[in-house]
């Protein structure tokens, strides 16, 4: 099975690649900012670091900084931004040649490291990441959470292609369901709900129990017939069961 590649720079000269050449500088600008606060908030911390270490750093007035990051948790973001989309290349790049549940465990696994660089600053990203306040973050916030849910979705794609998902799956919406583990096992992770350890074992469970179903052996096939309603289905299913039970006692 084969993944459709998924990349995504929100910065950098990459980025600015084909631009007109006032644009060009803008994304230049950008990079160099982004850059000049990852650096110094792994250096100094959050708090420690302030936006005049950030703008003299990168070369640029306090004033152009604000005008592409009114604040620092914009900037954090920024941050995060150009850092999973990073992690998000490796992880696709390095993907396991098969099972479903492997890949998006390997996926998901992999972002989970990527928080555990920094957990301090890793907190406050996720924090920022849930109420972005400004046009100038916002965009780029949305698009690297789309960029992951694409690839996620492409796994499963991929995973109906191989057999291992129904046909009828809408990968888009098993795409958010999945997010949402991770999201699960990465609030865990921070709040300190266990270590990484067992933060680890809950992901790849919770990946396995949205594969497989919470139906017990037998029943995936008898909620996958078409027709019924998933519980007319069981209740049909359990009568028979216990019309043959009957007929076995009476048998006896």
């Amino acid at each position: 099975m084969t993944t459709r590649e998924t990349r995504f720079r929100a910065t950098g000269t990459t980025a600015a690649a084909g631009l007109g050449a006032r644009e060009r500088g803008k994304q230049e600008k950008l990079a160099r900012l982004t850059a000049a606060a990852r650096r110094l908030f792994y250096e100094q911390g959050f708090d420690g670091a302030t936006t005049q270490q950030i703008a003299s750093l990168a070369g640029v007035a306090t004033g152009t900084l604000f005008l592409y990051a009114p604040t620092k948790e914009d900037l954090l973001i920024l941050v995060f931004v150009d850092e999973i989309g990073e992690v998000l290349d490796e992880a696709l790049r390095s993907l396991p040649a098969d099972g479903v549940a492997e890949r998006l465990n390997h996926l998901f696994q992999r972002m989970l490291s990527y928080h555990t660089r920094d957990m301090d600053l890793s907190r406050r990203m996720m924090k920022s990441l849930v109420f972005v306040a400004n046009d100038q973050t916002r965009g780029p916030a949305f698009a690297i959470t789309e960029t992951i849910l694409r690839a996620i979705a492409d796994l499963v794609a991929d995973g109906q292609a191989g057999g291992a998902i129904r046909s009828d799956v809408d990968p888009a919406e098993a795409a958010g369901y999945l997010f949402a583990v991770y999201m699960n096992a990465a609030a865990r992770l921070f709040s300190g709900m266990g270590d990484l350890g067992e933060v680890r074992g809950f992901l790849e469970r919770g990946i396995r129990l949205q594969i497989e179903g919470l139906a017990p052996a037998g029943m995936t096939e008898i909620l996958a017939q078409p027709g019924a309603r998933a519980p007319a289905k069981i209740g049909y299913q359990m009568t028979k069961l216990k019309r043959r039970l009957r007929t076995d006692a009476r048998g006896r």
